[in-house]
């Protein structure tokens, strides 16, 4: 549920590098996302410290790992919509093909080297290597499903990510990662309902539950899918700036006498 975090880094990258300005109800959100980030993580340190192999400060360096991670997909949301708003014509299909190119030739690069390097930790290794493809293939012939599997996510994957470009286009990066926090709840209730081998991997915690209900108020509130209608917190949303924009272009045209009785109306 951390990852919903990535709409707080797009929304000051967006500030800082795309000159996006920020209303009142935006930075209402901000602190909301950053509130309900806090509780999230708060929780995530409670629950890993209560595991007996799990210590305070391996939670919370994996949240901080988490975070940064983060911020470099914010970053490359914001290089995405940037690009895409300079050039109208480039299609985000072909884009998504691009860059899945580029990162086949990343990884037949990197592959060979990661099978290489020696690893000693059995829970983050297999094979004692930071990679091993050998150990890989020999699964895929144990258990020949996961030929299917593998199809899928060869086939899903890059439609997703073009769609996700889509909006990022026709949007913002900032609607992008609203639709993408969604199934982080789905996720959570998921594991909270399936065991996996027996066991249930998440539980259910108040304060992440409130942490996340908060954080994506924060997300709806920046996105103005929720506007609030009072301390004028309604007052410059995308809608009422057009229909004051709509508004001022009407009242150009009109008479004096018209004009002021019509502004004295809206």
């Amino acid at each position: 549920m951390l990852r919903s975090s990535i709409i707080l880094f797009t929304a000051l990258f967006a500030f800082l590098f795309l000159k996006r300005k920020f209303y009142r109800h935006h930075l209402t959100a901000l602190v909301a996302i950053v509130l309900g980030i806090f509780l999230v993580g708060y929780s995530g340190v409670v629950n890993g410290s209560n595991e007996a192999s799990t210590s305070v400060w391996t939670s919370v360096w994996g949240i901080v790992i988490l975070l940064i991670g983060q911020m470099a997909g914010a970053t490359g949301y914001i290089i995405e919509e940037k690009f895409l708003g300079d050039f109208d014509d480039f299609d985000p299909f072909l884009m998504a093909g691009i860059e899945g190119c580029w990162a086949v030739v990343i990884w037949v690069i990197l592959l060979p080297i990661l099978n290489v390097i020696p690893c000693s930790n059995e829970a983050l290794c297999q094979g004692g290597y930071i990679e091993n493809s050998l150990g890989a293939l020999q699964e895929y012939g144990k258990q020949p499903l996961h030929f299917l599997w593998s199809a899928l996510v060869i086939i899903l994957m890059p439609i997703s990510y073009a769609c996700a470009l889509s909006i990022t286009k026709y949007g913002s990066a900032s609607s992008r990662t609203t639709i993408e926090s969604a199934r982080n709840v789905i996720i959570w209730i998921y594991f909270m309902s399936v065991p996996v081998n027996g066991k249930r991997i998440e539980e259910f915690s108040a304060y992440q539950l409130c942490g996340f209900i908060i954080l994506l108020f924060g997300v709806f509130l920046y996105n103005e899918i929720i506007v609030l209608p009072i301390l004028g917190f309604d007052r410059n949303t995308q809608l009422a700036i057009a229909e004051r924009e709509r508004a001022n272009s009407a009242n150009d045209f009109m008479p004096d006498r018209m004009r002021k009785s019509y502004r004295e109306t809206i």
